[in-house]
């Protein structure tokens, strides 16, 4: 009986850190949501009001994808490898790390936009705001894709483990 225990924890453990990430991505895909809409507001009537407030989201969204980030390569991964190793499953952490380049490539690009709308607060530039959204767009494009293919390709395969987790 002991042993049956042992070997389910692993797979608890993995099924909350799951769920953990699954709730963190909700909260990431509610902040990009948030994000294009202000664009699309933009669009039709730029403001610096709103433009201030746009800027302040993408601050949000870098910093809070930065901790998430930083949580599944110290915790989520490590975790999801070896439930992996221990089920005779792919390699977790180099399909982590790949999928990590979109993470870093989103993040070099919300810094770009950042530093090309840092002056909005104190004036606004029409011409430099539409040059400036267009990295924004790219870097909310690219978080989603990250989370999508996160969730099919690494935690898929953890929430249906061994089955003793429901």
């Amino acid at each position: 009986m002991a042993a049956i225990e042992t070997a389910a924890t692993p797979n608890r453990h993995v099924l909350t850190l799951v769920r953990r990430a699954l709730l963190e991505h909700e909260g990431i895909r509610s902040r990009i949501r948030r994000i294009e809409d202000a664009m699309a507001s933009m669009h039709r009537c730029p403001e610096q009001a709103m433009a201030i407030g746009l800027r302040r989201e993408a601050m949000s969204l870098l910093a809070e994808t930065g901790v998430h980030a930083n949580w599944e390569e110290r915790t989520l991964v490590p975790a999801l490898a070896e439930a992996g190793r221990d089920r005779g499953g792919p390699d977790v952490a180099c399909t982590a790390w790949m999928l990590e380049t979109n993470h870093t490539l989103a993040a070099e690009l919300l810094d770009g936009f950042l530093n090309a709308t840092k002056s909005v607060a104190l004036s606004f530039d029409d011409v430099v705001w539409a040059s400036a959204a267009l990295p924004l767009r790219q870097a909310c494009a690219l978080m989603k894709e990250q989370v999508e293919l996160e969730e099919a390709l690494l935690f898929d395969p953890a929430l249906y483990a061994e089955g003793d987790c429901e």
